[in-house]
């Protein structure tokens, strides 16, 4: 599979998503819900990025986040990957014309973040092989992308009874794996979290289905969001001093509750 960016260059970024770990070295960051699939981070200051003399990947740490979807129509249908290196708990700041190449494309080093956004369907479920490159060295870390969450039932645009147990047939991936299911009128909202909180179900088969109730919304306009996220678990990447990675997926449907 080649990954190909959407629209222009791909951007580089220092953002931190907010269900993501990566958060600042040394940061203590709290959250807190405000409305539904929405989420506040606070991040207190950290060490500073740090500009190596020596930038080969042997005296790097790579963390890797990974967003599949969207709350709004324009990331519903995107993936974004970003990467960061680190070296001794900070973050470092690439200046030396380092390269990280995934999947066949290639991004400058013009930051601490590598940044990448592409057709969700490129990358779900899909084997994603980036390499660093600092000079005449280089490292390949792999990792598999879980598939895109799906709503697969009700239809984007339904118009529902609401009812003390709405179904909701859904399909996730992944591993290590936090789903919740959100259903929203005008002004009110229900939700769920199939797999337990935290997850109860260690093996077999997960859940594809669950039940909301949806009695108390108020009629009219509204949504079902499916949330989830997960580990990479199977991320590897042995010219590295450590990798690892995390992410998070959203599918938003529009329903009318009746």
């Amino acid at each position: 599979m080649v990954l190909s960016a959407c629209g222009s260059s791909a951007q580089i970024s220092s953002t931190v998503r907010p269900s993501s770990a990566l958060t600042t070295p040394g940061a203590s960051p709290g959250s807190k819900p405000t409305t539904a699939g929405s989420t506040t981070i606070i991040d207190q200051a950290g060490p500073p990025p740090v500009i190596l003399q020596d930038t080969s990947p042997g005296q790097l740490a790579a963390q890797v986040h990974l967003t599949i979807g969207g709350y709004d129509p324009a990331t519903q249908n995107l993936a974004e990957l970003s990467i960061v290196f680190l070296h001794q708990g900070h973050w470092a700041q690439f200046v030396r014309g380092e390269r990280l190449s995934c999947n066949g494309i290639t991004l400058q080093g013009a930051g601490t973040t590598f940044d990448l956004q592409v057709p969700a369907e490129t990358i779900g479920g899909k084997q994603i092989a980036c390499t660093y490159t600092s000079g005449a060295r280089s490292a390949t870390l792999v990792f598999t992308a879980p598939p895109t969450p799906t709503i697969l039932w009700p239809v984007d645009g339904s118009r529902i009874d609401r009812s003390h147990a709405t179904l909701v047939r859904f399909q996730v991936g992944g591993q290590n794996t936090m789903v919740y299911i959100t259903a929203l009128g005008p002004g009110t909202k229900s939700w769920v979290f199939p797999f337990g909180v935290p997850p109860t179900l260690r093996t077999g088969s997960p859940p594809t289905q669950a039940t909301l109730d949806t009695s108390a919304l108020s009629a009219g306009s509204g949504s079902i969001t499916l949330s989830q996220s997960f580990a990479l678990a199977d991320i590897r990447g042995a010219g590295f001093q450590r990798v690892d990675g995390n992410g998070d997926g959203v599918q938003v449907i529009a329903v009318t509750w009746s």
